[in-house]
């Protein structure tokens, strides 16, 4: 059985991997939050070798995209300067390490915000730097599912939206958005643990919605639908949070 450092235990990607393989694999979770560079890359590095673990993924992120933000040092933290002291740390043990790209960065002409910045730096880095470990690179798009509790999101507003009956906040409709469904993702995470090349980096294809046709779908759907039917990952989506949450709203 593989074992597999989380770093991130709480955001919502990685609570369904967790939740999906935690009958196929060992893991282990690191709650020290990366503040001090050489105090975190120490004991990590102990961790690591004490229980002899091989594989590492970094679900860790400040997912701040707001234009306006005076929370700048707090993103490149996350973003830049945690993934680069992992890579060190892989590097150095020769272990296989994961990490996760925005699409974001990919389809804005002109940068947007410091999220923006933090992740085209992480990109440059990897793109520019010699690796000694086993580096798999995920491009993702914004990732929807269970156990997401950023309320500020689109899916969960929408669901949210759906369920509560008296209460309706604003949510921009007439857009198309681009997403992705996290049990994709995590498909994708697992096939590729057993991966042998040295340096592995996927763009994990996402689909376009129009947010006002799935929308009204999901407001008139009666959660029961099968497989195959085009917003059906959604409809399981609105479930888990009619489970969850409905008793709350």
């Amino acid at each position: 059985m593989k074992k597999i450092l989380i770093y991130g235990h709480k955001s919502f990607l990685a609570r369904n991997f967790i939740n999906d393989y935690e009958k196929k694999y060992k893991f282990y979770f690191y709650k020290i939050y990366f503040k001090d560079q050489k105090y975190f890359k120490r004991n990590l590095q102990s961790f690591l070798k004490k229980n002899k673990i091989k594989y590492l993924i970094n679900f860790a992120a400040d997912n701040d995209n707001f234009i306006k933000t005076i929370n700048f040092n707090g993103i490149i933290r996350s973003n830049f300067n945690l993934p680069i002291t992992l890579i060190e740390i892989a590097n150095n043990l020769k272990i296989d390490l994961i990490l996760f790209l925005s699409k974001e960065i990919d389809n804005s002409k002109y940068i947007k915000n410091f999220y923006t910045i933090s992740k085209l730096m992480l990109k440059s880095y990897i793109q520019t730097t010699l690796h000694t470990c086993k580096l798999r690179v995920f491009n993702i798009d914004s990732v929807y599912g269970p156990f997401d509790k950023n309320l500020k999101r689109l899916v969960p507003s929408i669901c949210l939206n759906i369920l509560n009956k008296k209460k309706k906040d604003k949510i921009n409709l007439n857009q198309m958005k681009r997403l992705l469904y996290v049990k994709d993702v995590n498909k994708l995470i697992s096939k590729s643990l057993n991966f042998k090349k040295k340096y592995y980096y996927k763009e994990i294809k996402s689909n376009l919605y129009n947010v006002k046709e799935l929308y009204i779908y999901l407001k008139n759907s009666n959660l029961y639908i099968k497989k195959k039917i085009k917003f059906y990952t959604f409809v399981e989506t609105l479930k888990w949070y009619k489970k969850h949450y409905g008793s709350k709203i």
